[in-house]
């Protein structure tokens, strides 16, 4: 018999592009736009994507059903991500875990199926408010700076652990299961 072993996963912030937080913060790009920059041509993307395949994979566990399809997926708008971040963990620490994995949720659906903007104040808004938040306390929350320091400490300790894709695994502070890595 094996001894019982428990994890606990936690979501912590990670930008995918950490150049967008230096931009104005309403900057916006297509994703096609980020895509070319990241390959160098539309054909290389092109022929990634084929390769990769991310829309029939998600076929495969019944993501289409919830609209992961790629006329969804290439209509995505790219920004910055850290007030998603901030908001995921401020209503997390406010809410619990719950609430704080719901408004992540909601705001994954919204980009991959209907092009939300992950730094469009309403659908952060609405985001917490569909989990339970009081409006006006999360309008004035997203107005400040609070949780912008802890959010980068995080992001940049990632940095200094080498981490430079998602979802990485770590037990122990050692990763055991890096991201995905193309």
């Amino acid at each position: 018999m094996y001894p019982s072993v428990t994890f606990n996963l936690h979501r912590v912030p990670f930008l995918l592009e950490p150049g967008y937080h230096a931009q104005p913060p309403d900057f916006t790009e297509s994703h096609t736009t980020r895509m070319i920059r990241k390959f160098g041509t539309l054909e290389s993307f092109e022929s990634y994507k084929s390769r990769h395949d991310l829309p029939g994979r998600g076929m495969e566990v019944g993501l289409d059903a919830l609209g992961f399809v790629q006329s969804n997926l290439s209509r995505r708008v790219q920004s910055s991500t850290v007030d998603s971040h901030r908001l995921v963990q401020y209503v997390h620490n406010k809410h619990g875990e719950e609430a704080g994995e719901g408004v992540a949720a909601y705001l994954g659906r919204e980009h991959f199926t209907n092009a939300g903007v992950l730094n469009d104040r309403n659908l952060l808004v609405r985001a917490a408010v569909e989990n339970g938040c009081d409006e006006e306390d999360i309008k004035d929350f997203l107005a400040s700076k609070r949780g912008l320091d802890e959010v980068m400490e995080v992001i940049d300790r990632l940095g200094d652990l080498g981490i430079h894709s998602i979802p990485t695994l770590l037990i122990g502070g050692e990763v055991v299961v890096g991201g995905a890595v193309e």
